[in-house]
């Protein structure tokens, strides 16, 4: 039975869970009782409906002070059902942290089933939740035990770990044993009540203690005095102890030994278990030092990798090893596989570094063979990688690689790459073409993509697919496109779907080109959207979603807001991993929703969403990072931090620099330097900028646009350069160009700029005295913008346009969609919405009539409003009736935006 392959559950990944991980620790019977610590456990046990109890027990304390073996004992007297985890490197991935949650849970007894084997893959935040809502359905309390916890560090992991405590059902408990405090919210628990604490000092054996272990693990009784003298020395460090009574079994001095016995724990460690493993017979120390290059051990694994196997064969090895507690723990009940502990593999390590340093490279030479005859291949490429068997690991890449590339382990991939001498690389055409891709991702410098080409080219000729699907993917990376769509089709020609990632890439390629031609007009993304609707939806994550997202940023060209917010969901949601867990690539839809949660001016959901992105798609590649940091220093902007704007710009302009960002990037950087310099009234940065790009000498009767890359960014720098006339009083001069720019972009389907050039047209033609077709532009930009939700397009403009909206407000112009834009607009601008009335009211309101006009300001129906004031609601619409006529308005918005006006409402 291979226990290390056992699946757990229904399966949640390509790659089954370890059941030994969910196994509790089994207590050795000749452990010392820790009753009083048991007690302790004890305390945060959830009663009967969840009464009394912790939600979280935190055991903290450094290696070998008994965490896991105090745990053991508790789980096998604990008063209701246990869920045990153990956890290591592996599980500080969001996805494999949530499957072994899962799984954990789903053994408790009476655990609510999953709703539907069936159901489609949720998110990981959606998983977790899902999760909380079954146990929460438990019937009785019960505890989940989370071993090691310091071995993870992901924040998203973190974040649904401090979820997972936010959320406990009543009848549930978390004991989570760490050497650190981990980075959840401790002290709000401690200070909630909610918190059992047992640390290092409370871990440390006592003399009674260590006198009842020293009488269980020895064959005779140490004096009062040697057992104080070797606690004291050890700080009642417990496996500082164990390490003493195995040296002392072999001890006729006892008090020599224990006189000589000194020094801080981290020296006594090396030099007992020095000790220990001197005091062992040859053929055991070739056992352990042979065997310490391995992270668990079998017997047949073990067979084949000793250079000379015991005669016995190496399961009677293990057995005895666990039975002379030379510190091998048992991974399951059926002893098949077998781990030494850290702290002993690590010394055992260093053992056979010096004493035998020429075999290491045979014996992980001989167990990537053994995983790989058991179809074991990560853990084989690890080994051979380790063996230096350079050859085989590219072989053996080579087999695993479309499927780690399918499931986005692309930081797998990248180490395994980084490991390959460039020579063995550089003669494998597939791996080559995967490199150059891995290192445009990490913004390596061309020249290194380069090289990765040209060896591409020399071992498989320049008609080759790989090699155009890979020079195409490097242009459109570079912001170069001329040339791509020939290549894309050249490539299509010679590859086919068998060729599995490079036959998409090429179809990618060619369906963002054809998308992006310029004219938007009927373009619904068809090339694109059969490419991600067909084979990349079941072969490939990365390039779904990445087409995913060029299709909403269609929708946001085309002014279709909602539509964008649609698709940016369904890239979010497919951004994930068999487990339901978020990728890297999420970032990009990520970036895209938090962009449009700041237009439409829900800034907590736009700062939520781009920093996560931010944070995932660094780890993609660190030049993706450089509009998300664009996008960051406008929603700094939106929220009045200009010092914040100002720190995302110089962090996108040190990404350009450091990771040799193309010049489109740096285009990019300036261009958003100029919006926010536009906005602040930094004269000098604007004309600064504009006379970088030539802006000042452009003939407005002569625009181009969309001709070439460079000039693709040219419709953009005029909307804010035309911004920034404005903001400077210079209305006319804005005019000039934005009149013949709304006609381009508008015949192209542009309307997402086209919203923003007639918002700027009618404030520029408000500030020139012609209000009638200021109000006429402003109805049009109303119109487009009202369905999809915008909103900073109009209020970043600040004063100018709050006082056209007013205006609009009070002639009837989308009075509804004026006056909501109104109430967002910071309230410093309120007094420059509207001139003051040239007469004062008729009549002062009332105190109920102020009342009343407060809640209307707050957006409250007339029935919320009648229950807030406990009036009835007719006596609601006669003061309102009453209030419309004192200020002489027609309507709620027009009555909030006069009593602003007027310093009635506060602003």
């Amino acid at each position: 039975m291979e226990c290390a392959r056992e699946s757990v559950g229904e399966e949640r990944s390509m790659e089954p869970l370890l059941a030994t991980k969910l196994y509790t620790p089994r207590p050795h019977p000749e452990r010392v009782p820790r009753q009083r610590l048991i007690r302790r456990l004890d305390e945060g046990l959830p009663g009967p409906g969840g009464a009394c109890g912790q939600k979280l027990t935190l055991v903290a304390a450094p290696a070998g002070y008994g965490k896991t073996t105090l745990l053991a004992q508790w789980v096998a007297q604990a008063a209701c059902p246990v869920a045990w985890l153990s956890l290591d490197e592996g599980d500080d991935d969001p996805a494999r942290f949530l499957a072994y949650l899962t799984a954990a849970l789903e053994r408790l007894p009476e655990f609510p089933p999953s709703p539907s084997a069936n159901a489609p893959e949720l998110s990981g935040e959606r998983q977790l939740t899902a999760l909380l809502n079954r146990a929460n359905e438990l019937p009785g309390p019960a505890v989940l035990v989370l071993d090691d916890f310091h071995r993870l560090s992901e924040p998203t992991v973190l974040r649904f770990a401090a979820q997972l405590l936010d959320h406990l059902p009543p009848t549930l408990a978390v004991i989570i044993a760490t050497r650190a405090d981990p980075a959840l919210p401790i002290a709000r628990l401690r200070a909630s009540g909610q918190l059992t604490e047992i640390r290092q000092a409370d871990l440390r054996f006592t003399c009674a203690e260590a006198a009842a272990f020293f009488q269980a693990a020895t064959d005779f009784d140490l004096s009062e005095g040697h057992v104080a003298a070797l606690t004291d020395r050890t700080e009642g460090w417990i496996a500082g102890l164990q390490m003493a009574a195995a040296s002392l079994r072999h001890r006729e001095d006892i008090g020599g030994f224990v006189r000589t016995f000194a020094g801080s724990h981290r020296y006594v460690m090396d030099y007992l278990l020095e000790e220990v493993l001197g005091r062992q017979p040859a053929e055991v120390q070739r056992f352990l030092l042979q065997t310490s290059i391995l992270d668990r051990l079998k017997a047949s694994l073990c067979d084949a990798v000793l250079l000379h196997p015991p005669p016995t064969g190496s399961q009677s090895v293990l057995e005895d090893l666990e039975q002379a507690n030379l510190f091998v723990t048992p991974l399951d009940d059926h002893r098949i596989w077998y781990r030494y502990h850290r702290l002993f593999a690590d010394l055992l390590h260093r053992q056979l570094s010096q004493r035998h340093p020429d075999i290491i490279l045979e014996l992980h030479s001989r167990a990537s063979r053994w995983y790989e005859s058991h179809e074991m291949l990560p853990d084989s490429i690890d080994h051979a990688l380790s063996a230096e068997d350079f050859e085989r690991s590219a072989m053996l890449i080579e087999r695993v690689i479309e499927a780690l590339i399918k499931r986005s382990e692309l930081t797998t991939l990248r180490n395994w790459l980084g490991a390959l001498p460039e020579e063995v690389l550089s003669r494998r055409p597939e791996l080559c073409a995967y490199d150059a891709w891995l290192l445009l991702l990490g913004s390596e410098p061309v020249r290194k993509v380069e090289s990765r080409i040209a060896a591409l080219r020399e071992h498989v000729g320049s008609d080759s697919g790989h090699l155009k699907a890979v020079r195409a993917l490097v242009s459109i990376s570079q912001g170069r496109v001329d040339g791509i769509d020939e290549l894309a089709d050249q490539a299509l020609q010679t590859l086919t779907e068998e060729d599995g990632f490079w036959y998409s890439v090429a179809g990618w390629l060619q369906g963002l080109l054809r998308m992006s031609d310029g004219d938007l007009r009927d373009e619904d993304g068809e090339p694109l959207r059969r490419i991600v609707t067909s084979h990349l939806d079941s072969q490939n994550i990365l390039l779904s979603v990445i087409g995913l997202c060029n299709l909403g940023e269609l929708r946001v060209k085309q002014g279709r807001l909602r539509e964008a917010e649609r698709t940016f969901r369904r890239a979010l949601n497919r951004a994930q991993d068999a487990a339901g867990e978020r990728l890297p690539i999420a970032g990009e839809p990520l970036m895209w929703l938090g962009e449009l949660a700041r237009e439409r001016n829900d800034l907590p959901a736009a700062e939520r969403h781009l920093l996560d992105g931010l944070e995932l798609v660094r780890r993609w590649g660190p030049v993706a990072a450089i509009e998300g940091y664009n996008a960051l220093a406008r929603l700094r902007q939106a929220q009045g931090d200009w010092t914040g704007s100002d720190e995302a710009l110089d962090e996108a302009s040190r990404l350009a620099v450091s990771f040799d960002a193309t010049e489109m990037d740096d285009h990019l950087v300036a261009l958003a330097r100029g919006r926010i310099a536009a906005l602040r009234g930094d004269v000098e940065a604007v004309e600064r900028w504009a006379a970088s790009r030539g802006l000042d000498s452009i003939d407005p009767n002569n625009l181009q646009i969309d001709a070439t890359i460079e000039l693709h960014l040219r419709k953009y720098e005029l909307v804010v350069f035309g911004l920034a006339r404005i903001m400077e009083g210079r209305p006319r001069v804005a005019l000039t160009f934005l009149d013949p720019l709304l006609a381009q972009v508008t015949e192209k389907g542009r309307w997402g700029l086209g919203i923003e050039i007639l918002a700027l047209q009618a404030v520029a033609l408000e500030m020139a005295g012609k209000t009638g077709e200021a109000l006429r532009r402003l109805e049009r930009a109303l119109s487009r913008a009202e369905p999809e939700g915008y909103a900073r397009v109009f209020i970043d403009i600040g004063d100018p346009m709050a006082r056209l909206l007013y205006r609009a407000a009070q002639a009837g112009v989308c009075p509804e969609y004026a006056g909501r834009l109104l109430a967002a607009f910071p309230e410093p601008s309120v007094a420059a919405w509207a001139p003051r009335p040239q007469q004062p009211l008729i009549e002062p309101l009332s105190d109920r009539e102020l009342e009343v006009l407060a809640s209307i300001a707050e957006g409250l129906t007339n029935q919320e409003t009648a229950q807030r004031l406990c009036i009835s609601e007719r006596t609601v619409k006669w003061h309102a009736s009453n209030i419309y006529g004192k200020l002489q308005v027609g309507n709620r918005t027009e009555a909030v935006a006069k009593a602003r006006s007027l310093g009635i409402l506060p602003h």
